[in-house]
């Protein structure tokens, strides 16, 4: 019995051991910058921003400005935000975040900085569908970096993962990250399974093997067949889901706007293709109903708040031009270049003032798109391709 009870302890005090080692060496190695800036490396950042943003938080402080958003807004030029909008920014956009996983962000944001301006996008899926995390990474993965407690923050190096990365020290791009600066780290606009698709409907059928091309099409030719026998989609229960969105809004953004009223908070609707709004407004009846009353949400929660402006850029041309676009909703680079000008000289902004006006032409302009044309040229040019 003696030797079993051996056997337990010096097992014990194995793993102790062993453990009382690892945290020092996760602590000196932080590929993710967590506890330190880079040691004795050059500096790289993870693309999983969801758990590197609290790294840059925690250690970097040459900002006083943020881009938070997804996808449509990580094209964002930092420098060029600072030129335009003033202020030293960074872009710490997470993509496919949700509100509520951007309220974790913000949430310690302002309990470290100082911020003059926060840049974020209005994601329409994400307040009608009142989203709390994205499929692909669970809040477990991340949320406790955020919180007052530094030392549960090791939890994001105990996996298989890290542990081969400090056992070998090792400098790959798979452990450290790449060698990116803050300005956008995350920009997708360069990759060539992304920047291919611009330029219009013949590049969209070049790339027809590509998940987003698919599901794009795939959305309009279902769209088309629903309006052909008129099956809409039913507006029951909307103005519940309405109810919901506003809630969600306010207390994911709208309750920062209120407590941080030296911080200016500049949302903007993302732009994007006419196609989807036409697909709303024809089909999707209750999304479409939903995005407009949330837009009026907005421009009259802007009279209230003097540090809230809200901006929406459906009178566009671009937006009439597929070629602007790799699917119906991502936008080429240069929108997010266009939009600071635009922001700039006020353009696209919306108040009570003007919110009727722009609903009433967004509104026309997505009926009167012919979604059974654009399907039949599209089936045309698969059949030739």
């Amino acid at each position: 019995m003696q030797k079993y009870k051996r056997i337990i302890l010096i097992y014990f005090l194995i793993i102790v051991v062993s453990f009382g080692l690892l945290l020092p060496a996760y602590y000196i190695y932080d590929p993710m910058q967590i506890f330190h800036k880079a040691w004795g490396r050059e500096v790289t950042f993870s693309t999983n921003m969801r758990q590197q943003a609290a790294g840059i938080l925690n250690n970097y402080d040459d900002y006083d400005s943020v881009i938070l958003g997804t996808s449509m807004i990580e094209n964002t030029s930092s420098k060029e935000a600072n030129q335009k909008l003033g202020g030293k920014f960074i872009n710490i956009s997470l993509s496919g975040s949700s509100y509520f996983e951007r309220a974790i962000v913000l949430r310690s944001l302002f309990r470290q900085h100082k911020i003059k301006t926060i840049f974020y996008s209005l994601d329409v899926d994400k307040y009608v569908q009142q989203e709390r995390e994205y499929p692909h990474y669970p809040l477990s993965q991340f949320d406790y970096l955020y919180d007052e407690n530094s030392w549960n923050d090791f939890r994001v190096y105990f996996n298989n993962k890290y542990l081969s990365c400090v056992f070998l020290l090792s400098k790959s791009e798979g452990c450290i990250g790449e060698k990116v600066t803050l300005d956008r780290p995350n920009a997708w606009f360069a990759n060539p399974n992304h920047s291919v698709r611009f330029g219009g409907f013949d590049k969209w059928i070049a790339a027809k093997e590509n998940g987003q091309i698919i599901k794009s099409i795939k959305n309009i030719s279902e769209t088309v067949e629903h309006l052909k026998r008129q099956e809409l989609i039913s507006l029951d229960n909307v103005d519940t889901t309405i109810s919901m969105a506003k809630k969600y809004i306010d207390e994911n953004i709208i309750d920062f706007v209120r407590m941080h009223p030296n911080t200016n908070f500049i949302l903007f609707d993302p732009p994007y293709s006419r196609i989807q709004y036409a697909i709303w407004a024809q089909y999707d009846l209750p999304k479409f109903k939903v995005y407009k009353k949330i837009l009026r949400y907005l421009a009259e929660k802007s009279d209230k708040y003097s540090n809230l402006e809200i901006y929406s850029f459906g009178e566009e041309k671009f937006i009439d031009d597929i070629a602007t676009y790799k699917d119906l909703n991502h936008y080429h680079y240069s929108i997010n270049s266009w939009m600071l000008s635009a922001i700039t000289q006020k353009k696209g902004l919306l108040h009570e003032r003007n919110i009727d006006k722009y609903l009433e032409h967004i509104t026309k302009k997505a009926l009167d798109y012919n979604l059974v044309e654009l399907h039949n040229s599209i089936q045309h040019k698969l059949q030739s391709g």
